[in-house]
């Protein structure tokens, strides 16, 4: 089996984008995009995902991601960007959606910062060192980006994650409660970490 190569994301990997997406957010992204196909704009609601990461204009869209590729296929990838400031829709989902409204504060707190989001791997190769080499790569492109900080967001109950970025020098900032949204958790908080760059 050939070494995974860490690459920028094109557009050809929206799909694997969105899967990997909501795997690292445990469903929260197909949470949200679930609420768009009953307005019967959005057929199907990883299609939604999709259509999202290929928007290349986006924030958070493939322009601004990364992706380990092996063997011809995607196995893992990560979102990373100067965080902006918060929008309408940020706006519209504190309002709708309070379960995630102590997410959207500490998203408003990394402002400017250079944002680690939704790494993720596939199950499969997880436990390789793919998910270390992305971040590894996603930090080299915070250094040239003029930022400072780095910034990320994880639920206290994924461990592996946590010590993966214990390891990378990242510390606890700030914390906010983590709501349960689709039954029960293993996470208390959602945990705000941040490394200088």
């Amino acid at each position: 089996m050939a070494e995974p190569v860490i690459r920028d994301a094109r557009r050809c990997d929206a799909a694997d984008l969105a899967i990997l997406d909501n795997l690292a957010g445990h469903g929260i992204s197909m949470w949200f995009w679930q609420r768009e196909t009953p307005s019967g704009l959005v057929e199907d609601a990883m299609a939604f995902g999709r259509s999202r990461f290929s928007n290349p204009d986006a924030v958070f869209g493939y322009a601004n991601s990364l992706v380990a590729e092996q063997d011809s296929m995607i196995v893992g990838s990560v979102c990373c960007y100067v965080m902006p400031q918060p929008d309408d829709e940020a706006d519209y989902i504190k309002r709708e959606a309070p379960a995630f409204r102590p997410l959207f504060e500490l998203f408003e707190k990394a402002q400017g910062h250079w944002f680690v989001d939704s790494l993720a791997v596939y199950p499969e190769a997880r436990g390789t060192g793919v998910g270390k080499r992305l971040l590894s790569r996603c930090l080299e492109l915070g250094e040239a980006s003029g930022a400072d900080t780095t910034t990320l967001i994880v639920e206290d109950g994924n461990k592996p994650a946590c010590e993966l970025y214990r390891k990378q020098g990242f510390q606890v900032r700030e914390s906010k409660p983590y709501i349960e949204f689709r039954g029960k958790s293993a996470s208390r908080n959602w945990l705000m970490l941040s490394r200088p760059l």
